[in-house]
């Protein structure tokens, strides 16, 4: 698919997937919306959170933010939240989420970012922390976002990664998508993905 397809038109298959959904009170109730996942997006949430070192009022751009529901969670938490996605229509149904269940207290409103899949629309050094969470397998270049991770990073930033595994594209599931939907289902080689990561500027790798 990434001979096939060019960046610009997996961003609008993408599009036309999220286009597709009709049931967003599905994505309203993430990540308490299948009880077969929720412990598990629980959990690596859990994690990725404590790798990510989050102090008190950081910048968190929640990269392939999709629904927003990782997005809203950080708000709560009192993190200023960049929800950036390819996808205008999910970023219209996060834009919903925030609306519809509002965080508690005062916390620093989000902000929703449309992506092109080249260039992220941030100035150099502005995030103290990115979150990928179930999204980087999704990218057909994924040298080129590792360095616009990397640039918008501040020194001493950490990018942190929910992604599934090497056989990924192999399942059932992503054979589906990728047949019927043409959203591009990856496999993720930490190997590989560390390669390009260091020659992006990204100094330690560290899996769990």
């Amino acid at each position: 698919m990434t001979k096939e397809l060019s960046v610009e038109e997996l961003c609008r298959t993408a599009e036309g997937w999220w286009k597709e959904r009709k049931d967003w009170d599905y994505y309203f109730a993430k990540p308490f919306d299948f009880g077969d996942d929720c412990p598990k997006k629980l959990i690596s949430f859990s994690q990725i959170l404590e790798g990510l070192q989050l102090e008190p009022a950081m910048t968190v751009l929640d990269y392939g933010a999709g629904s927003c529901w990782a997005s809203r969670l950080l708000t709560q938490l009192g993190f200023r939240a960049i929800a950036l996605d390819v996808s205008e229509t999910a970023l219209k149904i996060g834009k919903e989420l925030f609306s519809r269940l509002p965080v508690v207290g005062t916390r620093p409103k989000p902000t929703f970012l449309l992506f092109d899949g080249h260039h992220i629309n941030l100035e150099d050094a502005s995030v103290d922390r990115i979150i990928c969470f179930d999204t980087f397998h999704h990218v057909p270049n994924q040298e080129e976002v590792l360095g616009e991770m990397s640039r918008v990073l501040k020194k001493g930033g950490i990018a942190g990664f929910v992604e599934p595994g090497p056989n990924h594209s192999k399942t059932s599931r992503s054979q589906f998508e990728m047949r019927h939907f043409r959203v591009l289902e990856n496999d993720i080689n930490l190997r590989d993905i560390w390669f390009a990561a260091n020659r992006a500027g990204f100094a330690r790798i560290s899996a769990d």
